[in-house]
């Protein structure tokens, strides 16, 4: 019989109400393999860890190096795939992560979570750990995935670097919308779409032996803008990250007058002291007009990033910072895991 090694974390799917209060229970996550073998009639064998029972919004990259140096310390080779438990809250962030530390793992590696408490009348918890089954014992794919069902009942499996942050009501969805697949009549169907990864490419990515221990303590800064954002809020002298990465409005844009509030000002105060700075989401630079803030962003010589969810490109400049193998900057412009899409308008 097949073994697949399955990790809880906590989240919502391993939590338990108690006086209208939900919190992680180490045990609920046995409660989920019991659902499973209830509603399920698949020969599978289960194989435990729980290196972390948290809630995912308590999620920092430290709980990336524990989850990560556990599974490096284990031997994956009797296993079909390994199934990860995890908070919907911090989700993709997690799975583009693993995107990229797992790379050249040569198993499938699949994120699972819940809207609701498994036993909740309402929770997909124990049908998207189903999904997951199937995709790794139907599928077989190398590569880090996350399975969700949503309000059409259909169990979506999302390619970790492309997975977006879910909605208040609980709706995940892909970047440019290109959801990996779905598994209909219990087994894995392919989105066709000639954007996504195909399973050649997925097998075309090189073998490669994991890392014994990581280490992520170099951090990143992320700045939204806003309507009266001051920059001299950041004390960046005193408590320097390695990057910052700074979204932009939907034009690709943000304010560019007035000391405190000029995004070319803070572009031009962490060149002087040595801070990477990525501008995101830089799509419409290259259209045929630009704004003339666009242009003034452009001219700061700060790092464009476009193509690629936000999620999985904080998750990468984690990663980057904090390997020594490969310029961080080198690194960025690299497709290292199907993480890049392609431009807006495709």
């Amino acid at each position: 019989m097949e073994k697949i090694l399955v990790v809880f974390t906590g989240g919502t799917i391993g939590t338990r109400a108690a006086g209208g209060v939900l919190d992680v229970d180490a045990d609920v996550g046995y409660l989920l393999l019991d659902e499973f073998y209830r509603r399920a009639e698949i020969a599978v064998e289960f194989e435990t860890l729980q290196p972390l029972n948290i809630l995912s919004e308590n999620l920092r990259p430290a709980h990336w190096e524990t989850l990560y140096n556990t599974l490096a310390a284990q031997d994956l080779s009797g296993y079909a795939g390994v199934i990860i438990t995890h908070g919907t809250d911090t989700l993709p962030y997690s799975t583009a992560a693993f995107s990229y530390l797992l790379r050249g793992l040569g198993l499938p590696v699949v994120f699972v979570s819940s809207n609701a408490s498994i036993g909740a009348a309402n929770s997909n918890g124990v049908d998207n750990f189903v999904g997951a089954v199937r995709f790794v014992l139907n599928a077989r794919l190398p590569g880090v995935f996350a399975t969700f069902r949503g309000a059409d009942r259909r169990v979506v499996v999302y390619l970790g670097t492309r997975l977006r942050e879910a909605d208040s009501d609980d709706r995940f969805t892909a970047e440019r919308g290109l959801e990996f697949g779905a598994i209909v009549d219990g087994a894995f169907a392919r989105n066709e779409d000639a954007r996504n990864v195909t399973a050649a490419e997925l097998f075309a990515v090189p073998r490669a032996e994991l890392l014994r221990e990581i280490r992520l303590t170099r951090e990143v800064l992320c700045v939204s803008p806003y309507p009266g954002l001051d920059y001299a809020m950041f004390d960046l002298e005193t408590r320097r990250p390695a990057a910052v990465l700074h979204r932009l409005y939907h034009s690709s844009t943000a304010c560019v007058e007035g000391e405190e509030h000029s995004l070319v000002a803070f572009a031009e105060r962490c060149a002087r002291l040595g801070i990477d700075l990525y501008l995101y989401d830089c799509g419409h630079w290259t259209d045929e007009s630009v704004y003339a803030t666009g242009r003034a962003l452009m001219r700061t010589g700060a790092r464009a990033l476009t193509g690629i969810a936000f999620e999985a490109a904080y998750a990468k400049l984690v990663v980057a910072y904090n390997q020594g193998a490969v310029a961080a900057a080198e690194y960025m412009r690299r497709n290292v895991a199907f993480e890049f899409t392609g431009s807006r308008d495709e």
